[in-house]
């Protein structure tokens, strides 16, 4: 076996070991039996491992509130963003209308720890009870979390441009936010992360 295969192992067993010594930690301090909790964690049936993935995957940088006012252009949106670089003009264009007011929504930044499609991506969020953000979404995502993009790369698969072949992300570094457009049916690294909006059955709007 690889030498670095054999690192790969020993990280991954280091870390099961920590997050079974801590999750012990907190079942006895809640008064209950860490064996009989924990063995539905260390040797899940495929039901439950699936569901301990879901839960993974939901709280993986948790949820955050956001006011997107869709009765804006894409040139008022972008403008609010202060974006420092931008691949395409995209200002003109005309996206299919969503809503005609201000309304709060729901946004998780969804991480599936593989390669994955555009297709799959959909899919996968769709099962979570999710839909894909918009660009409008994503932008003012970025405008009140502008310093998420410097550290990760953010994708909405929920709006096409650029001759309807190309969907928005965001990404960037220490000194520098970019708004880029990429092609939408494309297959996205493991480290790609996906805004995702969560509708309650009754928003908050501001006509």
């Amino acid at each position: 076996m690889k030498k670095n295969k054999v690192n790969e192992y020993l990280r991954y067993a280091s870390m099961f070991f920590n997050t079974i010594k801590t999750l012990t930690d907190v079942i006895k301090k809640r008064g209950e039996d860490p064996d009989q909790l924990l063995s539905q964690f260390i040797s899940p049936d495929k039901k439950t491992a699936s569901e301990i993935v879901d839960v993974l995957i939901r709280n993986d940088l948790g949820c955050c509130q956001v006011v997107v006012d869709y009765r804006l252009t894409l040139a008022d949106i972008i403008s609010i963003g202060k974006y420092d670089q931008i691949s395409h003009n995209v200002a003109n264009e005309v996206l299919p209308s969503q809503k005609s007011s201000k309304t709060e929504i729901e946004l998780r930044l969804i991480h599936f720890h593989c390669d994955v499609s555009s297709k799959e991506a959909i899919e996968e969020l769709n099962r979570l009870g999710l839909r894909p953000a918009t660009l409008p979404e994503l932008l003012f995502f970025g405008a009140k979390f502008p310093d998420k993009q410097r550290r990760l790369k953010i994708i909405a698969l929920g709006s096409r441009v650029v001759d309807k072949s190309s969907c928005g992300m965001l990404h960037g570094d220490g000194s520098t936010r970019r708004l880029s457009f990429y092609a939408y049916f494309n297959q996205w690294r493991s480290g790609y992360r996906f805004l995702a909006v969560l509708e309650p059955k009754s928003a908050k709007t501001e006509e």
